[in-house]
């Protein structure tokens, strides 16, 4: 039988590298919002090292979805261009390394 734990963000991020990090064939992410900064520099980084390492890396996400969930304060339109070009950054940074 297998066991699951509720994990903090932080800590599920630190599982998440080393999970990365340890990957042998395949890794496939599907995030809401996902884009590179001081808590996410880590992942990226490996990510981009197990792609350039041989391994099948690809990362899907979905931005409106999530600003529906969180409720954002500010307009609509300023939020999702903002997080639209952070998103697009990480994503040239992923791109230039292989990733999907």
């Amino acid at each position: 039988m297998t066991s699951f734990s509720l994990m903090l963000p932080s800590d599920y991020l630190l599982d998440l590298c080393e999970s990365v990090k340890n990957s042998k064939e395949r890794i496939d992410i599907i995030t809401l919002v996902f884009f590179e900064d001081e808590a996410t520099k880590e992942l990226v980084d490996a990510l981009c090292d197990a792609s350039e390492r041989g391994v099948h890396v690809s990362v899907g996400l979905d931005l409106y979805f999530t600003y529906k969930e969180i409720g954002a304060n500010e307009p609509r339109w300023n939020y999702i261009r903002a997080q639209v070009k952070r998103m697009r950054a990480t994503r040239k940074k992923l791109v230039s390394h292989g990733v999907k």
